[in-house]
């Protein structure tokens, strides 16, 4: 898990602690983004990976090799994406087969698509609310509709 080391007045014996994400000395939650954190920091904190290299915010703030992540980390936003991703795979596969007239539990491969796709554009949709993404509420909404059309033409025709 990262520590952060605070620079001390006296270098000969640097002060090492940890922080939680309202920076109180307490231990460093990973499960935030580093954006977060280095926004909150001095530049010259420094940083020790669990393989004990020390970098400083500075560095992370200005480095274009290091990835910060935007995104939250483990919050109920990033359950619903994460599983509604995994839906839409689920979906993409069924069409990607192409098998015709098979049933899966009694419903044609093409209604599970139509609705496991809709079922992962709802779930995009209500992370783009979260986030306040305009394009992901956008996109997933047009996609939700069409999709719920589509399903209700085929229990309407069947």
């Amino acid at each position: 898990m990262p520590r952060l080391r605070q620079p001390s007045i006296n270098h000969t014996e640097p002060r090492t602690q940890t922080i939680n994400h309202s920076g109180d000395p307490e231990i460093f939650d990973s499960s935030i983004s580093q954006t977060t954190v280095t926004d909150s920091l001095p530049e010259q904190t420094v940083i020790v990976t669990d393989q004990g290299k020390e970098i400083t915010v500075g560095e992370v703030k200005h480095s274009n090799r290091i990835i910060k992540s935007k995104t939250p980390k483990g919050d109920l936003s990033w359950w619903i994406k994460w599983t509604s991703s995994v839906i839409v795979l689920f979906a993409i596969t069924i069409r990607s087969a192409n098998i015709p007239n098979v049933e899966l539990a009694g419903i044609p491969l093409q209604l599970w698509d139509m609705s496991l796709s809709w079922l992962g554009a709802i779930g995009w949709f209500v992370v783009g609310f979260m986030w306040k993404d305009r394009a992901l509420i956008l996109l997933n909404g047009v996609i939700g509709v069409l999709l719920f059309s589509g399903i209700l033409r085929w229990i309407l025709e069947h």
